[in-house]
Order: C-alpha cells, then sequence, then structure tokens
C-alpha cells in the first residue's frame, strides 16, 4: 500500500513538472540538448546534473525524478561527445576537459540563469563529472555565481593516496587506454565494458587526473 502511495505521488508530482528539452550552442558552435524539468515555483533552487564517464544522462532519471519531488527545479546537461551531442568521437572528433570546462559548462549555465534567474544554482556530479564541476566551480569562485557543489562517488586517483598494488594497476590501464587511442584515435569503452567510447583528449585527461 505505502509503495502504491508512494508510486502515486510521484506520478502526480511529475504531472505539475515542465520537462523540456532546449539544444544550446557553445561558443565553438557544438550544439548540445539540454533537459529541463521545471516545478511550479522558477525560484526554487535550480540543480544542474552531471553525469560520470560513459554513463548517458538519461541514467540519472530516478534521481531527477526525486530532486522534482522535492521541489527542485532540474537541468539535465548534455556534455561534448555524449548521445545526442553534435559530435561523435567515432569520426576523430576530439576534445579535453578544456573544451568542456570552457565551452560546454558556460553555455549550460548560461540557460540556467535564463530559464532560472531568481534561483540560487548547483552543479551535482557523479565521478568524474563531479570533478568537471569543481573545475567550473573554481573558475567561477569570485563572481560567486554557482551556489554549490555536489559530488558523488567524485575523486582523484592521485598515485601517493592509493596503495602500491593499486596505484600499479591505475597506472597500467591509463598506458593500455592511451595505447588504444592511438590505435583506434578515440577511446573505445564500449567494447572494453569501461567507461563510454571517449574523445582521444578526454580520455588523455583523464589518465593524467588519475
Amino acid at each position: 500500500m505505502a509503495e502504491e502511495k508512494n508510486k502515486n505521488m510521484s506520478e502526480a508530482a511529475l504531472k505539475k513538472t515542465k520537462a523540456i528539452t532546449i539544444s544550446v550552442e557553445t561558443k565553438d558552435k557544438i550544439v548540445l540538448p539540454i533537459r529541463i524539468f521545471s516545478t511550479l515555483n522558477n525560484s526554487a533552487p535550480v540543480v544542474c546534473v552531471v553525469s560520470a564517464m560513459g554513463v548517458r544522462p538519461g541514467f540519472y532519471q530516478a534521481l531527477i525524478e526525486s530532486l522534482v519531488n522535492s521541489g527542485l527545479n532540474v537541468v539535465s546537461a548534455t556534455l561534448r561527445g555524449q548521445e545526442g551531442s553534435s559530435i561523435d568521437v567515432t569520426r576523430g572528433d576530439d576534445f579535453g576537459f578544456d573544451e568542456i570546462i570552457e565551452n560546454d559548462f558556460p553555455a549550460i549555465h548560461a540557460l540556467m540563469s535564463e530559464r532560472f534567474p531568481a534561483s540560487s544554482q548547483y552543479l551535482l556530479g557523479h565521478s568524474l563529472g563531479g570533478l568537471l564541476s569543481l573545475f567550473y566551480a573554481g573558475m567561477l569562485a569570485e563572481k560567486g555565481s554557482i551556489s554549490g557543489v555536489i559530488t558523488v562517488a567524485t575523486a582523484s586517483g592521485y598515485f601517493r593516496c592509493l596503495s602500491f598494488l593499486r596505484s600499479l594497476k591505475y597506472f597500467t590501464y591509463s598506458l593500455i587506454a592511451l595505447f588504444l587511442c592511438r590505435f583506434y584515435g578515440y577511446y573505445p569503452g564500449r567494447v572494453l565494458r569501461f567507461g563510454g567510447d571517449e574523445a582521444k583528449g578526454y580520455t588523455r585527461d583523464w589518465c593524467y587526473s588519475s
């Protein structure tokens, strides 16, 4: 009974939620589809969900529903290279962390400000998405336009913080990933079942951060 009641409450709350998709263009002309879930209160805080490496934004639907049901507005970010963006790494399109932080985040942030001008703004990043969110928020620290960053399972695999065997494992896998990037022209994560198909520069930056 309680489970059915909660399901009905969730469905009722979502019916009051306006979910739309808006395509934004970055300053380097990359198109990103951004999903917006707005509650009846446009001045409520807005949370931008940034996915982990190789994880589709749609994976976080249950989390988004929970945030919306709690009265928060939500923006589901699609970064370059992810499904729906105008970049396809398997065609040889390349980019790294810098392009995401300097181009994708500002475009998404501008959309958040436009849609929710009276709202405090938060970034919620999972794993590498949290690391990228922290980088971007750090760039804007003096402006204070980002109210906070929420991270989930976010860490840097700095070798001095790990045991010898674990750091050796990370180092070895990084070398393999970089070799595969040279061979394929991108990182074939779907074949390896670790991460998704990622750009060469993005994988390189990930390896260095690990």
